[in-house]
């Protein structure tokens, strides 16, 4: 059988309640020439019998299951080893695509022989189908094409949570792969060690990619994710092969870590604070004063937010 030309990866677990849209997404492409690889992670609520059921006689369809729990990383890279197309295309399993997404990343890495291209994410939340900013807004970046080079990749750390296509003869060539001891902000470490071996990444602005917010956990997810990053920073920091990048690079480094120090203490205040926990928020507060100014800073913003969120002017 002729290889596909793009692999798609999807890793899940515990993705029953989302798994259906992010499979019928690729199924709906208007890109023909593709496979799908999902790995269930030892889910717990049934989704890997729900894709057997569903999607397990599909011939492009192509199920794993861990033998244990991994962690995503793990699944990433076992994906990329199963994978026979020349592409990778990462899509987590509860997001979605817009049917044209292939086929334009396609044409855009074929025409500006990139080995990475990425485009703007519309964020949505819970769940909602209606998206209430993108990945642009969030950074306050103009939603225009460019090359990531690692110094604005740093700087502009929600860009660590781009699903870009991959070039997966780069990939193999210079023997990347996901740090699996790191389960969250693995990706932001995957592409900055992609930048770090020369990929030429690109960037559109189009929104093709529907990129999952859950409302329940999401501040939650926030300070998980900012002591991750903290973690992975501090270890890059150390290394020389990250210092001989030059001395902006590193800049940019340490200008993430103070943000990431100054994100967790916000985000353990703001946990507390959305769910009425006054008193636990109050306590964060005495804790962490630090967090008064962040919070001044970014009231407007969080105000912002939550009337988008609310469909209000």
């Amino acid at each position: 059988m002729k290889p596909p030309v793009v692999s798609v990866i999807t890793p899940a677990y515990n993705a029953r309640p989302y798994i259906a849209r992010a499979v019928r997404s690729v199924l709906a492409q208007t890109f023909p020439d593709w496979e799908l690889i999902v790995v269930d992670d030892r889910s717990t609520d049934g989704t890997y019998a729900y894709l057997q059921e569903s999607f397990g006689e599909h011939p492009r369809v192509r199920l794993y299951r861990n033998e244990a729990n991994r962690g995503p990383s793990f699944s990433r890279n076992f994906a990329f080893g199963e994978a026979r197309g020349k592409w990778a295309a990462l899509l987590d399993a509860d997001d979605w695509w817009h049917p044209e997404r292939l086929g334009r990343l396609l044409a855009e890495a074929d025409a500006k022989k990139a080995d990475a291209v990425a485009d703007n994410l519309a964020y949505v939340l819970g769940e909602e189908s209606t998206p209430y900013t993108t990945l642009c807004a969030i950074e306050g970046v103009p939603p225009i094409p460019r090359w990531l080079d690692p110094v604005f990749f740093i700087r502009h750390g929600e860009f660590g949570v781009v699903k870009p296509l991959l070039r997966l003869e780069f990939i193999r060539a210079k023997g990347l792969a996901y740090d699996e001891r790191v389960r969250y902000g693995e990706d932001f470490l995957f592409y900055f060690r992609l930048l770090q071996a020369g990929a030429r990444f690109y960037f559109l602005p189009q929104t093709y990619y529907y990129y999952r917010k859950h409302s329940g956990a999401l501040t939650l997810d926030e300070v998980k994710l900012n002591e991750a990053v903290l973690q992975v920073v501090e270890e890059l920091l150390h290394e020389s092969g990250v210092r001989a990048l030059g001395a902006e690079v590193v800049a940019a480094l340490e200008a993430r870590r103070r943000l990431a120090r100054k994100n967790i203490t916000y985000y353990r205040v703001v946990a507390p604070l959305k769910n009425g926990r006054y008193v636990e928020a109050a306590a964060q507060l005495l804790l962490h004063p630090q967090a008064v100014p962040v919070l001044v800073q970014r009231l407007p913003r969080l105000l912002g937010v939550w009337r988008r969120r609310r469909g209000r002017p």
